[in-house]
């Protein structure tokens, strides 16, 4: 893959619109990163902010997967997943992943991987930085080759490799989550993650497949929950 560098992007995510697959579009600073649901991001000097373009070849979800388990293998720190694109340490917000088709009429051209990491920046509150963690600045650009490697030989496997090594890295698993949806907000037990990326909740009205939403542990949300 090509590394395309920029001082500064509105958003690497909809810069790489632009861009052919096999490229990076990585910025020193993004003016208004977005997360999912079009959460702000803040993306200030010290971070990496990046996108990945690639061929649509794959499920959405399975790219997410892809990216998550790329960034944990290049980091050598122990951090977990948290279903169903965020990488936590300790609680906190390490890293979160955004993943976009980029379409012409009813035709996939593009699907556009971007990847949020706190590494020398300050995190806001509930996040935290790998400088915090380690102790010591991260030579960005190392850590970026890392991750693209990692991505690269990532989706070389099988999607059943894919999910099992997803599955093991993930923080909720077996734990009582709430998880807010576009459907409602739903507690129960985190079962399992299915072929499909769905989380598998076990509520007391039932198991509940979830395909989209957010999910946090415990019951934080109790006046909502269905």
């Amino acid at each position: 893959m090509h590394i395309h560098n920029i001082r500064k992007t509105d958003s690497t995510n909809r810069l790489a619109r632009k861009y052919k697959p096999g490229t990076v579009i990585r910025s020193a600073i993004q003016s208004s990163g977005v997360g999912r649901f079009g959460r702000k991001w803040v993306s200030d000097s010290g971070g990496l902010w990046f996108s990945i373009v690639l061929k649509p070849e794959r499920k959405l979800c399975e790219y997410t997967f892809i990216a998550s388990l790329a960034v944990l293998d290049a980091i050598g720190k122990k951090a977990e997943i948290k279903w169903p694109n965020d990488l936590v340490y300790k609680g906190e917000k390490l890293c979160g992943i955004l993943t976009e088709i980029h379409s012409s009429g009813n035709t996939v051209k593009k699907v556009i991987v971007g990847i949020g990491l706190n590494v020398n920046n300050d995190a806001p509150s509930g996040g935290v930085s790998l400088k915090e963690i380690m102790g010591h600045e991260i030579n960005i650009d190392e850590l970026l080759r890392k991750i693209v490697e990692n991505f690269i030989k990532i989706s070389k496997l099988s999607i059943s490799s894919i999910i099992a090594m997803y599955r093991k890295k993930c923080s909720m698993l077996g734990k009582m989550v709430t998880a807010s949806t576009l459907e409602g907000t739903f507690y129960g037990k985190a079962a399992g993650i299915d072929d499909e990326g769905n989380l598998i909740l076990e509520t007391n009205k039932g198991v509940k497949k979830l395909t989209e939403g957010d999910a946090t542990l415990g019951y934080s949300l109790p006046h909502q929950a269905h």
